[in-house]
């Protein structure tokens, strides 16, 4: 027998043998001799759930002993029994469940309600008891998972590349892995997984520390993974509830309660609980998930660890759908035995209340977020050598042919997979990338190269300089450990003014725990009087086609240096050296493709005060910042508090006669909470004013607001940008107020529409005041609706001085690009 043949023969003995060898074994079928799907068997003794396949086929091995054996699934009749196991004996049952009809009798109902609301309100008030009540255990735990392509067209074929390897390569292949941990589990959410066998038949797959994890969610805690659980304490806000009767397990009544979503959103559940009356607790959940047509089914049983005390100890989870033109699935089945384990005797069933449930988010005192101090994995160093004995007493559920044929192939799959994937590359370039832009090089490498391809060359289109031809990379090279240095030089060349546009940035990013970054910049560059205007891609479009310029344009050569640094946790120090000197422009050019909207505005002329010398000094804190350390390098996550701002700015005398002389002092406070599950509050408030004389400014010293003008389709967002004002017409040299306030939620007006519901569509309603010597109480109202915050559509209106001004519809494009490579 050749090799080839030799090691999928082996495979085959191995598996053959691991069913054999079990010692208690059997099938679970109904009164027609049809495989029951989802029942299970729950050995008392040990405090272990095992899960039948899908042709009701259960195998484990026992020690020697006698143990009490509950067969059992949702709808039908528990059946127990005690069997004896003896040295070198092999028990098995085949068992017969009869269906156990729902009962309706003797509901009191009381008014109008349905009476699973009550039982949920008792549920959902002793969730923090059952929560809590296992204070530390120690499981073994059987996880097994297996996915397949069932199809790949031709997009998702292109677009994905697997280390050389095609999504296509691997269509119609059952793909498993199995493994064999101890989990330790202490409270309130910490858990240690050591991965004693490790088996996968995945390309590549070869760290038992890769293992697919236990599912460590909680339907008791307020979030149940990803999604809203049917017992958060805010669970009526979200789901509707219909009792379904009742069945009689033993002594106990377990209440068959149905779950609707209000509303149809990816984060929320659907399906069915049981909850047992009195200790209203959990006893199977089986609960359905729908995210874009990705559909999860989960099913979890929960056992009796003494008292009240019941914990899952089987869980599974099938997951299918499409994405793009591919389609595929994926199941997860995991089986607990508990080895030991600890109530927490300090928690009253009678008093204990919401506030029991704690997590290491609320009782964390240090900012920073570790995740492995909720979730650790190490692996036995014999986990990848496990033998055939080994499997065959650990498996608990049969593998089906596939499976084994899966096991058989492992060996020629992986074979092919090294065949077509390409050596560890150092960068991702390529060829396209030439044209369209890309990187050469990587983290790896001594030098980075980026540069914009075919789309870079014209840079935008105005009526000053007309066509701006040229180009723009960045260089970067890594210096000591964690540094990088990265020189962004540019030139174009304006066609109507007949002159050369150049700047050049040179960045060096140091000290990564404090996330260090020092900028030299210079250049001679056609700049926006007002920086945080329109958007140069969103002028150019509208001048290129209508005929319509919205920025009024200075020629600023210029040096400047910034340097940013966090002095502390959160607190961050900028400072800023600037040198320029501006000079007016006019406009040059009239072309537009459609002549009979052109509506072109004179370009400003500014030829005051055009000499600046200025330094500026800002300071921002965020008093409750979290964060990670990945790779040595700080990264903020998230803030549950506001942050506060403040800059000084001044413009001093220089050697020149003509120049700016100004001291400026702002405040701003910007902060998002969360009012409910599915929606935000987000509000801005900046308050400035310049301090001492002010007649010795020119127009680009002015304070300047982030307005969009009378442009409809605009590449920036509503939820800070005034889109209703002219850009310059509020700046001021004086004192200003301006504030934006938004309410974003999930389902406030069009997708509270049923086809429109689960799109992660979400809508916004805008306010946004300004006040300056120049605009009074100018205000704007809005409602928008928008994709991830990237594509929005909204209509707005404004009002100045208390007064009705103008109403016009704005849609808006996130363009990270453009703004790359401007």
């Amino acid at each position: 027998m050749n090799r080839k043949a030799f090691i999928p023969f082996l495979l085959l003995i191995f598996s053959f043998s691991c069913i054999v060898a079990q010692n208690f074994e059997g099938r679970i079928i109904d009164e027609n001799q049809q495989p029951i799907i989802g029942s299970l068997v729950l050995i008392k003794e040990t405090y272990q759930g095992v899960a039948c396949n899908e042709k009701g086929e259960f195998q484990l091995n026992l020690t020697p002993g006698v143990y009490t054996i509950d067969f059992r699934c949702l709808g039908y009749t528990t059946i127990t029994e005690k069997i004896s196991i003896e040295n070198n004996d092999k028990v098995t049952r085949n068992i017969v469940l009869k269906e156990n009809p729902v009962l309706l009798e003797e509901v009191l109902i009381i008014g109008d309600e349905d009476p699973a609301y009550e039982i949920m309100r008792k549920t959902i008030d002793k969730a923090p008891y059952h929560q809590s009540i296992i204070k530390k255990y120690r499981a073994e735990c059987y996880v097994k998972g297996n996915m397949e392509l069932t199809k790949i067209g031709f997009l998702v074929n292109n677009m994905v590349n697997i280390d050389g390897a095609k999504p296509s390569d691997f269509k119609k292949h059952l793909f498993i892995q199995e493994s064999f941990s101890e989990i330790e589990y202490k409270a309130p959410d910490q858990y240690d997984q050591n991965v004693i066998a490790f088996n996968s038949t995945i390309p590549d797959n070869f760290n038992p520390k890769q293992v697919i994890p236990l599912a460590t969610s909680s339907l008791y805690l307020p979030r149940f993974s990803i999604h809203i659980s049917p017992l958060n304490p805010d669970a009526f806000t979200y789901y509707r509830f219909q009792y379904e009767g009742y069945s009689e397990e033993k002594n106990d009544v377990i209440n068959k309660i149905k779950v609707i979503p209000k509303v149809n959103d990816p984060e929320l559940l659907e399906g069915y609980l049981y909850i047992a009356d009195t200790s209203w607790n959990i006893r199977y959940a089986d609960l359905k998930s729908n995210i874009l047509g990705i559909e999860q089914h989960i099913i979890i049983t929960y056992d009796n660890l003494g008292g009240i005390a019941y914990m899952p100890t089987t869980f599974s989870n099938k997951v299918s759908g499409k994405v793009l033109d591919a389609e595929g699935y994926f199941n997860y089945y995991a089986s607990i035995k508990y080895l030991d384990f600890e109530k927490n005797d300090s928690i009253d069933y009678d008093e204990v209340k919401q506030e029991v449930i704690v997590t290491h988010k609320n009782l964390r005192k240090s900012l920073e977020i570790n995740w492995e101090d909720f979730y650790r994995v190490k692996s036995d160093s014999l986990a990848m050598k496990r033998d055939s004995v080994f499997w065959e007493n650990i498996r608990n559920t049969p593998l089906s042919s596939r499976e084994i044929d899966s096991y058989q192939t492992k060996d020629s799959l992986q074979k092919h997979f090294d065949s077509v994937k390409k050596h560890p590359k150092k960068s991702n370039f390529k060829p396209i990338d030439l044209l369209m832009g890309g990187t050469l090089g990587g983290d790896s490498t001594l030098f980075t190269f980026t540069h914009g391809g075919i789309p870079g060359i014209l840079r935008e289109y105005n009526f000053v300089d007309g066509f701006g031809w040229g180009y723009k990379f960045s260089l970067s090279t890594p210096i000591k450990q964690k540094n990088r240095l990265t020189i962004t030089p540019e030139m174009y060349y304006a066609s109507a003014r007949k002159s050369m546009v150049w700047k050049t940035d040179v960045k060096y990013d140091y000290s990564p725990l404090r996330l260090g970054q020092l900028i030299v910049s210079a250049g001679n560059t056609t700049t926006d009087f007002n920086p945080n205007g329109v958007n140069r891609q969103d002028n150019a479009m509208s001048s290129f086609l209508w005929g319509r310029n919205a920025i009024m344009f200075y020629r600023n050569q210029f040096f400047k240096i910034t340097n940013d640094i966090d002095l502390s946790h959160a607190l961050r120090f900028s400072t800023q050296l600037k040198w320029a000197d501006r000079s007016p422009l006019q406009n040059n050019k009239d072309y537009s493709f459609f002549k009979g909207t052109k509506k072109i505005v004179p370009n400003r002329i500014d030829d005051k005060h055009t000499d600046l010398l200025s330094y500026a000094l800002s300071i921002q804190y965020t008093p409750r910042y979290y964060y990670s350390i990945v790779g040595g390098e700080k990264r903020y996550v998230y803030a549950s508090s506001p942050t506060f701002s403040l800059r000084y700015s001044e413009a001093f005398s220089s050697l020149k006669e003509n120049n700016a002389r100004f001291r400026m002092l702002e405040g701003t406070i910007y902060h998002e909470l969360k009012t409910d599950l599915f929606s935000t509050i987000a509000y801005q408030i900046n308050i400035g004013a310049f301090l001492g004389a002010n007649n010795k400014m020119n127009l680009a010293d002015y304070k300047h607001f982030d307005a969009t003008g009378d442009i409809m389709l605009i590449a920036k967002t509503p939820f800070k940008s005034l889109m209703l004002l002219d850009p310059y017409i509020a700046s001021t040299n004086k004192y200003w107020v301006y504030s934006h306030f938004n309410y974003r939620s999930k389902y406030i007006l069009l997708t509270r529409i049923p086809f429109l519901q689960g799109k992660f569509l979400n809508e916004t309603l805008h306010f946004k005041y300004l006040f300056t010597p120049q605009k009074k109480n100018y205000m704007e109202l809005g409602y928008s609706i928008d994709l991830i915050k990237s594509f929005a559509a909204g209509l707005h209106w404004s009002f100045n001085n208390f007064k009705f001004e103008s109403f016009d519809a704005r849609f808006s494009i996130k363009m990270d690009f453009f703004n790359s490579f401007r």
